[in-house]
């Protein structure tokens, strides 16, 4: 590695700063730090090392996110010109899909849009960004995420927010330079490529505290337009151009040029980040944002109402956490279980196991009376019927069971609770499975139960005697009551 001299390294910071820096006030301020550090010997000549420790000063005084010194990994291919670091990030710009990280039509008709890691330059990402919104352009709502989204050029943040506009400008954030009199405008796109979302249908953007410059102007414009609801986390807060300087082969130092200035605010979100309207986790957000764009589209009515409320009762089903009783199913009346995703919806219709497998056998005397009726939910099995759970069931791995299937016997033996109704039992072993079910979609009705009950499995092929008396140890097939 190459080793840089601090005060030769420091000394062209310092001028830059000086120089270039959006504030005159606070660039002199920064130098003088930078200056008593090299008078103390703080600066090592290792490169990163340096980096680290004059980026640490320049922060202490200016608490600027874009002001530092950058350290070069040699190990990354670059440009040493102005052409050279373009074809670098036009290379970047191709392996990551032009910062185009997924696009997709969730279910209820809502778009998703993830733009990582930056915003590229319009040259390099307009064709990707075009194609995105033009496949979600139908879409009734969208979710754009940016919570990996560290910056980009202040251009494609006015290019992006045109789709989600019409062809009426608006005006968006501007940039006041350090020696500057005027803002120079940026307004929205009178016309783009490809098919506009538009500014009619609901828009969510989320975000993260690493969500950052480039990425916080989209999220900061939207909100103040009233266009967008931002849900998340707030941003981390830079809203300064900047320009890189070349101080050393392996160092670039950052240093802002120029300041973002909203026209309806005459501010920005420096220091301070983006607040979201809707504040949850990042982790969350999409998962709310989502819930929250089924609401909008359940509200405006029209031909995608039924197929947002569908889908709002499934993601409503799926949150309740394993083993514990959620929102109730949609269409089923019954308790959720925890389930997301295919399986919720799966989980509307009941499943029949066809095939069961138990390892112990139990030598009842005398035989009960059982009717028995398995009903699966994707992994989790359900018994109805006038079961005696005290006996045999106690052994099964019900993780909910359900109202008339009161639990697991847990007494030890010679303390059923139920002694006239059956013998009793030693204590549970887990030496018992299910085999994977050959599952078959039936409607079961309370009617149908009710005829079960009164008639004990007509179509079984087997008594109810024999099934409790001796055929634990065998596999049961084509276990279906009759229809």
């Amino acid at each position: 590695m190459r080793e840089a001299d601090p005060d030769q390294v420091v000394g062209h910071v310092r001028a830059l700063v000086e120089a270039h820096y959006v504030f005159p006030d606070v660039a002199v301020a920064v130098s003088g730090v930078l200056a008593a550090g090299l008078a103390e010997g703080r600066y090592p000549a290792d490169p990163p090392a340096l980096a680290k420790a004059v980026t640490a000063d320049l922060r202490s005084v200016s608490a600027d996110q874009h002001l530092g010194l950058k350290y070069l990994d040699p190990a990354r291919p670059r440009g040493g010109d102005g052409d050279g670091e373009f074809a670098a990030m036009a290379r970047w710009a191709d392996r990551t899909c032009g910062g185009v990280g997924c696009v997709r039509r969730t279910a209820g008709n809502v778009g998703y849009l993830s733009l990582q890691p930056v915003l590229f330059p319009v040259v390099m990402a307009g064709e990707h960004i075009t194609a995105a919104m033009t496949l979600l352009a139908a879409t009734d709502a969208l979710m754009i995420d940016l919570r990996r989204c560290s910056g980009g050029d202040p251009a494609i943040a006015a290019f992006l927010i045109s789709y989600l506009w019409d062809h009426e400008p608006a005006q968006l954030s501007g940039l006041r330079g350090r020696a500057d009199s005027q803002v120079s405008q940026t307004w929205t796109l009178p016309y783009v490529p490809g098919r506009r979302f538009g500014r009619a249908k609901p828009a969510y953007l989320l975000t993260s505290a690493a969500t950052f410059s480039g990425a916080e102007q989209v999220c900061y414009d939207l909100q103040q337009l009233g266009r967008a609801t931002v849900v998340g986390e707030r941003t981390r807060g830079g809203a300064h151009a900047s320009t890189e300087f070349r101080v050393h082969p392996l160092l670039d130092a950052r240093i802002p040029v120029a300041k973002a200035v909203h026209p309806k605010t005459g501010g920005n979100w420096e220091g301070t980040g983006v607040v979201p309207d809707v504040e949850t986790t990042a982790g969350q957000a999409q998962g709310t944002a989502r819930e929250l764009a089924l609401q909008d589209v359940i509200a405006a009515g029209g031909t995608g109402a039924a197929r947002a409320r569908a889908a709002l009762a499934a993601a409503r089903g799926g949150q309740a956490r394993p083993g514990r009783a959620g929102p109730g199913l949609p269409g089923t009346g019954r308790t959720g279980t925890g389930l997301t995703g295919t399986g919720a919806r799966r989980a509307a219709r009941p499943l029949r196991v066809r095939t069961v497998r138990l390892f112990r056998h139990y030598p009842l005397e005398p035989a009960p009376a059982v009717d028995v009726e398995f009903l699966v939910r994707v992994r989790q099995v359900k018994f109805h019927g006038p079961l005696r759970e005290h006996q045999f069931l106690r052994d099964l791995p019900v993780r909910e069971p359900s109202r008339r299937v009161r639990g697991h016997c847990q007494l030890p033996p010679g303390q059923c609770p139920q002694p006239g109704r059956g013998p009793a039992w030693p204590a549970p072993r887990r030496d018992h499975e299910l085999v994977q079910p050959r599952l078959e979609p039936v409607r079961a009705t309370r009617a149908r139960e009710r005829t079960r009950q009164s008639q004990g499995l007509p179509g079984l092929g087997r008594t109810a005697g024999q099934l409790a008396g001796g055929l634990f140890g065998e596999r049961l097939r084509q276990f279906e009551p009759g229809r």
